[in-house]
């Protein structure tokens, strides 16, 4: 199904921008929320229009959004050698990364000025896009020396909490938009 969108959406497109859905989501999250208009001819005329008036601002890839998203409700392992002295470094960080599926380059990481010496949990940024950063969860361990890919048994799930469904999307990006036009006080 073909929808116009009347706010930007994560992971489907910006406004006013002429995207393709499954027939379920268009009726039961896009449509009912005000967030979608049907493809007439009145509505590409109109939003055709709107478009032009937006602002030419440098926007984020719609799955930009997505990224930063998974990446923050992340807890990333970082296995460091138990008895050898270790200084975080990005290196460290990019295996760690790369362990779980995520390819990025060392240049990505911001590690906080105080160098991190001790496992333990930990915080560190990442830049997405060469423009936005997101916080990173980590927990420092010491490796098994015998095996080297297990996680600790109390370690939460890698991927964290990965229940924002369509309707909590929808209905941020409604905020959003609400925030961004109600007048500034």
């Amino acid at each position: 199904m073909q929808l116009i969108l009347t706010v930007d959406i994560e992971g489907i497109g910006f406004k006013g921008e002429t995207v393709t859905v499954s027939k379920r989501v268009g009726r039961n999250y896009l449509l009912i929320s005000g967030a979608a208009v049907y493809v007439t001819p009145e509505n590409l005329a109109k939003w055709a229009e709107i478009r032009k008036n937006l602002p030419k601002t440098v926007t984020q890839s719609i799955w930009a959004r997505k990224t930063m998203r998974r990446l923050s409700e992340m807890n990333l392992p970082i296995p460091m050698h138990p008895r050898h002295p270790w200084t975080l470094s990005p290196a460290h960080v990019v295996v760690a990364f790369r362990k779980q599926g995520v390819e990025l380059n060392e240049s990505c990481i911001i590690l906080p000025e105080e160098p991190i010496k001790e496992h333990g949990p930990a915080e560190f940024q990442v830049l997405v896009n060469g423009k936005d950063t997101v916080e990173i969860h980590a927990l420092i361990f010491p490796i098994d020396l015998e095996n080297p890919d297990d996680l600790p048994e109390d370690f939460p799930p890698v991927w964290g909490d990965q229940t924002a469904n369509m309707t909590d999307i929808v209905l941020e990006a409604l905020a959003r938009n609400q925030a961004a036009n109600s007048p500034s006080s």
